[in-house]
Parts: structure tokens; sequence; C-alpha cells
């Protein structure tokens, strides 16, 4: 049994008592990321949530830097009003218009990411450490149809962007949710919905400006 006592979670074994403090998560929720410094981060772990339609990006710059981003892409629905509605469908024909948006959305933010944050020269050297450490993640890859879905997009321009040429086993992550070990990059946990909230202390949490969010054209 356990239970919550001053911030912390124990567990009665026996006669002894073991005490479980929650580990600090920085969590970057659809729509956010960017790039981040070792030193900087609240905590050792990164957290990606909500990756159901969205697609979690992460990969290892150089010894201070690291790049985590939450890819949100949508569909304008045919006709949509002035307020833009979207819908989070995934399955769009590689025929379509939207294959060519996404696929230009996406690049062009990377290569404002890694010009503002002054990495760009090492993307143009095709670093090695980018392409090993790179982590998608998404639940959508259970997907029979996947060569037909806009994530998959996304993560053949990221793939593109970093030279990429071979996937590896182990870059992608078919699940919702997930947390990356920091600095190493090694994924920790994985979830099919949410994360076990009694095991993370969220701090830093990523909902503020929505730069990697944008919508596309059917």
């Amino acid at each position: 049994m356990m239970r919550r006592q001053l911030g912390s979670w124990l567990k009665k074994t026996g006669d002894r008592v073991e005490k479980f403090q929650p580990k600090t998560l920085h969590l970057i929720l659809p729509g956010c990321g960017g790039t981040y410094r070792f030193d900087e981060t609240e905590g050792k772990h990164i957290g990606f949530t909500g990756c159901h339609d969205s697609v979690g990006v992460f990969f290892i710059i150089d010894d201070d830097h690291y790049f985590a981003a939450n890819i949100d892409v949508r569909v304008r629905i045919d006709g949509s009003n002035a307020n833009g509605i979207v819908t989070g469908s995934t399955m769009v024909p590689k025929t379509s218009g939207a294959f060519l948006e996404v696929s230009n959305g996406t690049t062009a933010r990377l290569n404002e990411e890694s010009a503002a944050n002054t990495w760009n020269n090492l993307v143009l050297a095709r670093s090695s450490r980018m392409r090993k450490s790179l982590v998608v993640v998404g639940s959508w890859m259970s997907s029979p149809a996947l060569d037909d879905m806009v994530q998959d997009r996304v993560v053949k321009e990221v793939m593109a962007f970093l030279n990429v040429v071979e996937e590896t086993g182990s870059m992608r992550e078919p699940f919702r949710a997930v947390v990356v070990k920091l600095p190493s990059g090694d994924v920790s946990e994985r979830a099919d919905h949410w994360l076990e909230a009694r095991r993370w202390s969220v701090v830093g949490m990523e909902d503020g400006e929505r730069k990697w969010h944008f919508s596309v054209p059917p």
C-alpha cells in the first residue's frame, strides 16, 4: 500500500518502510518545445505527452544543448470558418497538397530554430551525435496506413534535416507519453496513455508559446 506524506511516497515492505521521492519532470506539451541547455533544465528528465496526434522529437545537439519539441500539425477542414477550425484527423493521401505543406512547414521551423540557436552549422556538418540520439514519439505509429499520415511526414522531414539515411530500431517510440533521461537521451519510461503521476513532480511545464503548432490546407 502506498500513501503520500510530505510530498514523498512511502511503501511498507515487511517491517521496513521505504521512502520514495517523485522525480522532477520537465513536461513538453503539444505545440511547444525548442533548444535547451542541459544545465538549465529543471530536473534530469523531460517528458512528452499527448502524442496521439502530435510528434515528440528529441536529439542531443552537443555537450551543452539538446532539442525537444512536441510538433503538432493539424489539417484544416474543407470549408472551415474564419476561426480556422481544424481536424485532428491523421489520415491524408500522399497526393494531397497537405503533404507538401507539412514538409515545408516542418523544415522551415527546423531551419529557424537552428539558426536562432546557432546550431545550424552542426546540422550542415551532419552531426552524427544528433542522428544517433534522435528519438521520435507517437502512438499513431501503430497505424497500418503509416505512409498516408501527416505525422509520419513530419518524421521524414526531421530525418532528412539531420541526414538520417536509415532508421535505427530504437529511434521510434510508438507511445502516447515518453520520458527521456538527461543527459544520456535514454528513454526511461513509456506509457500508452498518461505517465504515472505519482512518480513525477512536474516543473517548468511548456504551455506558453506554441511555435511548433501549425495547420495546413487539406
